[in-house]
């Protein structure tokens, strides 16, 4: 398998149509691999089966109940795994491995998966030439055609653009997260399939604080989600840290939480 980077944008392709892999009897790639606590899941497209890898490369069968020539995956925020599958569905199997029909598709052959930041999963239709669009209850309706001739990878970036792969006409489409689409890449391209993004570098998160009369104020950004404010009266170690019983209120583009000060001094940490 093939690998090229687009150095401008983080943006990655894999340049290649089918790749062998050995996994049971003859098992063919036709999708890209998705990590999930450090184990790597494969769609077996020839023998209908999700590979399980762990980090050490050891290998099992996650999942076979139901699919049909498996193609592109992709995890949830809760750990499901969806498998867009050659029977025209989308099929959704637990941690457990438990599957289930998350959506059918009317017309059409489909191709990458991926979940944007509200949890709707996107899927590359291939024969219809557009990117269609699931709700978490299964609701579908099309977002994107524009400029698409046989999109198959799909991948997002931190605002909330998608990029899609164009096998027919060797480009890479960009669209906005109003569906708007212009083109991303076109050199160097020939068959392009799946894509990822890799991951930014991680903003460092600064917490603030001043004083107002007989309050500390502490802020910290917005987009900093997922992050507890705790305090202690006394760091050394070994240090117990309380979380605040206060809300962080929104103030702008900054989470603020309003304490009393204390007369014995106080110290605040982030954690998440």
């Amino acid at each position: 398998m093939k690998v090229k980077h687009i150095n401008a944008t983080n943006l990655i392709r894999r340049h290649a149509s089918i790749a062998a892999l050995s996994l049971g009897a003859a098992a063919l790639l036709a999708s890209p691999a998705v990590c999930r606590a450090d184990t790597l899941y494969v769609a077996n497209w020839q023998n209908n089966t999700i590979g399980e890898f762990t980090a050490g490369g050891v290998g099992s069968v996650f999942a076979s109940t139901g699919l049909s020539n498996p193609n592109g995956l992709a995890f949830d925020s809760a750990g499901n795994l969806y498998v867009s599958n050659g029977d025209s569905t989308i099929k959704k199997f637990t941690t457990a491995g438990v599957g289930s029909v998350f959506a059918s598709i009317a017309s059409g052959g489909q191709r990458g998966l991926a979940f944007d930041t509200a949890g709707n999963l996107c899927f590359a239709n291939f024969d219809n030439n557009t990117i269609e669009k699931f709700t978490t209850a299964g609701d579908g309706s099309v977002f994107a055609s524009t400029g698409l001739g046989g999109p198959t990878g799909l991948a997002f970036d931190g605002a909330g653009n998608l990029y899609v792969s164009n096998w027919d006409n060797n480009t890479i489409q960009k669209f906005t997260t109003a569906g708007v689409g212009s083109r991303f890449a076109n050199t160097g391209l020939s068959f392009p399939s799946f894509i990822a993004m890799r991951p930014g570098l991680a903003v460092p998160v600064y917490l603030s604080a001043r004083q107002s009369g007989s309050e500390l104020i502490l802020s910290w950004p917005t987009n900093a989600a997922g992050f507890t404010l705790q305090s202690n009266l006394n760091p050394t170690l070994p240090a117990t840290w309380i979380d605040s019983t206060n809300a962080p209120a929104t103030v702008g583009a900054q989470f603020t939480v309003t304490n009393t000060i204390v007369a014995s001094g106080q110290f605040y940490r982030l954690k998440k």
